[in-house]
C-alpha cells in the first residue's frame, strides 16, 4: 500500500508539473500558444521549407485601433473581441500553420506556401475573413474589425529574431499607410 501511495503521489506531482508548464505556454484568453514555443516551431518549419523547397513567411498581425475598443466599450469587451478574433484567425488559416498570441493585440503566424503570390493570397484571405466577421459588443451592436499584417520571407538560415524584426517593420509601414492591409518586407 505504501509503495502504491508513493507512486500515486509521484504521478500527481508529475501531472501538476506538466499542467503548470502547459498553463504558462497557452494564453488563457485566446487559448492560443504564447511565444514560448515559437523558436522551436520556427526551426522545424524552416527545415521543412528547405527540404520541400517551399517558402516560410513570418506574419505579424495587429488589430487596428484596438485601444479605441477598450476605451469605448471597456476591457471585458476588448477581451471578448480578442477571443473571437483568435477564433476567426484560426479558422482562416490552414491547420498546419501555427498562430501565436505574441502580446497585447498582436499575433504571429507561420505561413507555409509555394510562392510569394500564394503568400499574398493567404494574407488577403485573412484580411477578408476578419473584415467580414462582425464582432458583437452589445446586444444590438457589432464592430467590424480590421487588422494590419507585416509579412517577411524567412531566409534559409535566418534567425527568427531577424525575420520578426522585418515583419514588424512591414507591419508598422502598413499602419502608417492606412491600416487594413498587408505589407511584404523585402529581404
Amino acid at each position: 500500500f505504501e509503495q502504491s501511495q508513493s507512486e500515486l503521489i509521484s504521478l500527481l506531482a508529475s501531472f501538476k508539473t506538466l499542467s503548470l508548464s502547459k498553463a504558462v505556454r497557452i494564453d488563457p484568453l485566446t487559448e492560443l500558444p504564447l511565444r514560448y514555443g515559437i523558436e522551436n516551431d520556427y526551426a522545424l518549419y524552416q527545415k521543412e521549407a528547405r527540404r520541400n523547397r517551399t517558402l516560410l513567411y513570418v506574419a505579424m498581425i495587429d488589430v487596428d485601433n484596438f485601444k479605441t475598443i477598450n476605451d469605448t466599450y471597456g476591457h471585458p469587451v476588448g477581451d471578448a473581441v480578442l477571443r473571437q478574433l483568435a477564433s476567426t484567425l484560426k479558422q482562416s488559416l490552414r491547420s498546419d500553420e501555427p498562430l501565436y498570441r505574441y502580446g497585447g493585440e498582436e499575433f504571429l503566424w507561420l505561413l507555409k506556401c509555394k510562392s510569394a503570390d500564394e503568400a499574398r493570397k493567404s494574407a488577403r484571405r485573412v484580411l477578408a475573413a476578419v473584415g467580414t466577421t462582425p464582432f458583437p459588443v452589445a446586444e444590438d451592436e457589432a464592430l467590424r474589425l480590421t487588422i494590419t499584417l507585416g509579412l517577411a520571407l524567412a531566409g534559409e538560415a535566418e534567425e527568427l529574431a531577424s525575420v520578426i524584426k522585418r515583419a514588424d517593420l512591414a507591419l508598422y509601414e502598413g499602419k502608417q499607410n492606412g491600416r487594413n492591409r498587408f505589407i511584404v518586407a523585402e529581404p
